[in-house]
C-alpha cells in the first residue's frame, strides 16, 4: 500500500465522499512514491493508497489518461487520471 507523506497542514479535505490531497515532496520522496505506484501498476488492476486515517482501494481500467501542461517555461504539470474499472449499477 502506498502511503502518502503528511507534510503540509490541512492538506486533505474530505468533502461528500471525496478526498483531496496536496503536498510538497523532495525529489527522493516523489521518486519513492512513483516507484510504489509503478509496482502496483505492473502487478494488479488496483491502486491502494493510505493518506492519514484514510485507506483507499481503487480498481481502475485502461486506458489511463496522462495530461501534461507546460506553462510559459515556469511550470510543468503532469496529471494521471484513472477511471473506475466497472460502473456501479443500481437496481
Amino acid at each position: 500500500m502506498l502511503e502518502l507523506p503528511k507534510k503540509d497542514e490541512n492538506n486533505m479535505l474530505p468533502v461528500s465522499g471525496e478526498i483531496e490531497y496536496e503536498t510538497h515532496l523532495s525529489k527522493n520522496e516523489l521518486a519513492e512514491f512513483l516507484k510504489g505506484l509503478i509496482e502496483q501498476l505492473e502487478s494488479k488492476d488496483t491502486i491502494d493508497l493510505k493518506v492519514d486515517n484514510y485507506e483507499i482501494r481503487f480498481e481502475y481500467r485502461e486506458p489511463v489518461e496522462l495530461e501534461m501542461d507546460f506553462e510559459n517555461r515556469k511550470k510543468l504539470k503532469i496529471k494521471i487520471e484513472f477511471r473506475q474499472k466497472s460502473k456501479i449499477q443500481f437496481i
